[in-house]
């Protein structure tokens, strides 16, 4: 299965907010990876300076947009309540939402 990658920034986070975004990637089946925490460990990604991304496993539209859309909910301290901490990629509430035209 290929890779979902979003929200990259170039910005370096306090190690509280690095562990934040962690915890809430995680929360939802995914990942906060950092490259060069300390300057110049992996010259080739970005010059040797801090790059930092979410990463989960890519299920296709709307299931990534979905997954990344909870990520940044619990971060803004928004999660829906039927979140208990697990993964929740099938929810059927998450599911069965549908699009207004």
């Amino acid at each position: 299965m290929s890779t979902y990658l979003w929200g990259i920034t170039y910005d370096r986070p306090t190690r509280e907010e690095a562990r934040r975004r962690m915890r809430a990637a995680k929360a939802e089946g995914a990942e906060y990876v950092e490259v060069n925490v300390r300057e110049g460990e992996a010259l080739g990604i970005n010059n040797g300076r801090y790059q930092g991304w979410y990463s989960g496993p890519n299920y296709g539209s709307p299931y990534d947009e979905r997954m990344a859309a909870r990520v940044a909910a619990r971060l803004a301290g928004d999660a829906k309540k039927h979140n208990s901490g697990t993964q929740t990629f099938m929810c059927p509430e998450c599911v069965d939402e549908t699009e207004e035209e």
